[in-house]
C-alpha cells in the first residue's frame, strides 16, 4: 500500500529536524513546511502512480482490460455473456386482409433496451397477432426482462399497432469476470496440464449443478469419476461428459464402476468392492460392456443386471463384430429410463472376455452419481439442573450440520458424531472448512453425562469409541433422522 501524503511530509520534516537541529519548528508558514508540503504530494502521486502500473502487471491485482492483456500470452480470453431470447407478440388492432410479415431485424424496446427479431413472421389474413422468436441486443443478465415489459415497435412497421412479451425473456449470462478469468490463469500456469485428477476435479466442480466431485486413478488408464450432480442418474450431463472429454488424456477411460468380469468358459462373475467387501454397485446408470481382446466376430449372449428399483432383469447384449480391445458398447436395457445398479453371478456364453461397466455418460467418459448412505442418530443424555434453553434442539441442529457436511467417500466415525453432540457445529461455508474444527466451537452448557449414543446406516451401526461405518468411494453419508433424548 502506497504511502499518504502525510506520512511522507511527515518522514520528510523528521529526516530535516535530525540534519538540521535547529529547525525544529514546524508551521504551515515557514519556507521548509511549504517545501516538503509540495514534494510530500509529488511523491505521494508517484507512489500511488507506481502502485497503480504494478497492479496492471501483476495478475493477481490486474483487472479489466490489464487482466484481459496479461493472460492472452497463455491464449485466454474472456469468456463472454448469453444474450437473452424469447419471443415477441405483435398485434393489430383489426385484422388485415391478406398476409403480412414482421421482417427479420425489427427492433422493439423495454426501456433502455433493445430486441431484434431473429426471423420473419407473417400474420395470416384474419388474424391479429403473430409471435417472433428475438434477442436482446444486449449480453448479459438485464435482458432477462420479465413478461409483458417489451411494448414499444421501435422499427418503422406501420402495419402493427403493438407489441407485447407474454413471457419472460431467459438465457442472458454476464460476461466472466476478472475472478473467475484469474482462476482459469492461475489453473493453467500452478497444474502441469488438464490430464489430472485435481484439474478434472476443480473443473467438474465449476459445472453447475455439481457440488462436488471426486477422481480416483485405478491405474491402467482407468478413472473412476464420481460426481454429486443436482441432475442424478436421469439423463446423462452434456457439460460433465464435455469436461471429461477436455480433461482425459489419451489413453485414459472414465470408466464408471466396474460391475463384473465376464470369462470366456466361466461367469460373469462380480467385482468385489475392497473396502465393503461386496459386489461393486453404484447410485444407477447405463450398462456397459469393455472387451478384453479384440472382438473378431459378433457376440451375442445374456447378462443379468439389478436396476434401481432392487429387480433382477435379463437382457440381451450385442457386441458388433470388428470391435477392438477396450472400446466400450453399451447394452440396451429396452427402457431409455431404465439404470443397472450392479451385475449378479451368472453362467457366461460369450465368445470373448469383458469388463462390464455401469455408468452415466458416454462410453469412454463414464461418471457415476455417489450412493447416498443415510445416517441415523439416535442419542441419550442425562442434563443438569441448569441446562441451556433448548438444549435437545442445539444439539440436535449441530449433529445434523455434521452430517450434512460429508464428502464423497468420507467415512462415519462415532467419535465425530460424539464431538458434535457436545460442541456446537456450524455448517461448513466452503468446501475446505467441511469438518474442520476452528477451536472457538461453543460447547454445550448442561449435559451431565451421554447414557448412549447409537448411529446407524448402510446396513452398518456403532455405539462406541472407535467404531466406524466404512463407506466406499461411490458413496456419501448424508443425514438422515436424529433423535435426542434429554432425562
Amino acid at each position: 500500500m502506497s504511502k499518504t501524503e502525510d506520512e511522507i511530509l511527515e518522514e520528510l520534516e523528521t529526516a530535516m529536524a535530525s540534519m538540521f537541529p535547529r529547525l525544529q519548528a514546524n508551521d504551515p508558514l515557514t519556507l521548509h513546511y511549504i517545501l516538503n508540503r509540495a514534494l510530500a504530494q509529488t511523491m505521494a502521486t508517484l507512489y500511488t502512480d507506481l502502485e497503480a502500473v504494478v497492479d496492471q502487471v501483476d495478475v493477481l491485482q490486474a483487472t479489466g482490460d490489464d487482466l484481459e492483456h496479461l493472460v492472452s500470452a497463455h491464449l485466454l480470453e474472456r469468456e463472454l455473456g448469453e444474450y437473452a431470447t424469447g419471443y415477441i407478440t405483435f398485434r393489430r388492432n383489426t385484422p388485415p386482409l391478406e398476409d403480412i410479415t414482421v421482417p427479420v431485424g425489427t427492433k422493439c424496446r423495454a426501456g433502455s433496451l433493445f430486441f431484434t427479431t431473429t426471423v420473419a413472421g407473417t400474420m395470416t389474413a384474419g388474424d391479429v397477432t403473430v409471435s417472433v422468436a428475438a434477442t436482446c441486443d444486449t449480453r448479459g443478465l438485464a435482458g432477462n426482462v420479465a413478461a409483458y415489459t417489451i411494448t414499444e415497435i421501435y422499427s418503422d412497421l406501420p402495419a402493427f399497432d403493438t407489441c407485447e412479451n407474454p413471457l419472460a425473456f431467459s438465457g442472458g449470462t454476464e460476461d466472466e469476470d476478472d475472478e473467475s478469468l484469474r482462476q482459469r490463469y492461475i489453473d493453467i500456469v500452478t497444474l502441469p496440464g488438464l490430464a489430472t485428477p485435481a484439474m478434472l476435479t476443480r473443473r467438474l466442480e465449476d459445472v453447475e449443478g455439481v457440488s462436488e466431485a471426486l477422481v480416483v486413478n485405478h491405474g491402467a488408464g482407468d478413472v473412476q469419476v464420481i460426481v454429486d450432480y443436482s441432475g442424478g442418474y436421469t439423463d446423462d450431463s452434456d457439460d460433465i461428459i464435455e469436461e471429461l472429454e477436455t480433461c482425459l488424456a489419451a489413453g485414459c477411460q472414465g470408466r464408471g464402476c466396474h460391475a463384473a468380469v465376464a470369462t470366456v468358459g466361466g461367469n460373469i462373475e462380480p467385482v468385489i468392492d475392497p473396502i465393503s467387501l461386496t459386489s461393486a454397485d453404484t447410485a444407477g446408470g447405463h450398462l456397459w460392456l469393455r472387451p478384453l481382446e479384440p472382438v473378431l466376430t459378433e457376440d451375442t449372449f445374456d447378462i443379468d443386471y439389478r436396476n434401481v428399483g432392487g429387480m433382477t432383469q435379463t437382457v440381451t447384449a450385442t457386441v458388433p463384430a470388428g470391435t477392438p480391445r477396450g472400446r466400450m458398447v453399451e447394452v440396451d436395457l429396452g427402457d431409455p429410463a431404465e439404470r443397472a445398479v450392479l451385475v449378479p453371478d451368472k453362467a457366461f456364453t460369450g465368445a470373448y472376455g469383458y469388463d462390464v461397466l455401469i455408468g452415466m455418460g458416454e462410453a469412454g467418459f463414464l461418471y457415476e452419481i455417489p450412493s447416498d448412505v443415510t445416517i441415523t442418530v439416535n442419542l441419550t443424555l442425562v442434563a443438569t439442573d441448569t441446562p441451556e434453553t433448548d438444549l435437545d434442539d442445539n444439539i440436535q441442529a449441530s449433529i445434523e450440520a455434521w452430517l450434512g457436511d460429508y464428502v464423497i467417500g468420507e467415512q462415519v466415525e462415532w467419535s465425530d458424531i460424539r464431538t458434535a453432540a457436545v460442541m456446537a457445529y456450524a455448517a461448513a461455508t466452503t468446501p475446505t472448512e467441511k469438518h474442520q474444527l476452528q477451536g472457538n466451537e461453543r460447547p454445550f452448557i448442561g449435559i451431565d453425562r451421554i447414557t448412549s449414543l447409537y448411529v446407524s446406516g448402510g446396513g452398518s451401526s456403532m455405539s462406541m469409541d472407535g467404531e466406524i461405518i466404512v463407506l466406499e468411494c461411490d458413496q456419501i453419508a448424508r443425514a438422515g433422522d436424529v433423535f435426542v433424548t434429554v432425562l
